[in-house]
């Protein structure tokens, strides 16, 4: 049920941007493959490590052994730290120290808040794999749009 009304809320607002109501603001406001990863401040591919509970019920922050830092490229470090949704949260399993996962934060590195990664495995985390190699050539010339870089700076649509 809830899902369903998340569903129709996000056609509503879509199509109230897809009208025009706001020039401010693309029509769809989806990010393409390429303005993705422009967008992401942190990209890895590795093994979770550990898990712990934040304070927050659905938040979990995760260690990561980090095999592949796909952005940014130049980082070494063995390890990275994210801030997740939980299973509950997300509608997933658990997730448990030594899967395998790739992971993509979108956001600011020095945002306060918002910046939760996204967690991909298996076959999802393959397919993932493979979109960002597709598109991270095009990303290195591709600037992160305005609307999601100052999402503060747009109206709303109206609940009316």
């Amino acid at each position: 049920m809830l899902v369903a009304a998340s569903i129709v809320a996000a056609a509503v607002a879509t199509a109230v941007y897809a009208n025009g109501s706001d020039p401010d603001q693309d029509a769809s406001q989806a990010l393409t493959g390429a303005e993705e990863i422009a967008c992401a401040y942190r990209i890895v591919e590795g093994t979770i490590v550990s898990t712990k509970r934040t304070t927050k019920a659905l938040e979990v922050w995760m260690t990561i052994a980090v095999d592949d830092w796909i952005k940014p490229a130049a980082e070494t470090r063995a390890t990275t730290r994210v801030l997740t949704g939980s299973a509950r949260f997300n509608e997933t399993r658990p997730y448990e120290p030594g899967q395998r996962v790739l992971v993509l934060v979108l956001g600011k590195p020095d945002a306060a808040v918002g910046n939760l990664a996204t967690l991909y495995r298996g076959k999802e985390a393959d397919w993932q794999r493979r979109r960002i190699e597709r598109y991270l050539p095009e990303a290195a010339d591709t600037t992160c749009p305005d609307f999601w870089r100052h999402p503060d700076r747009h109206d709303a649509p109206d609940d009316s």
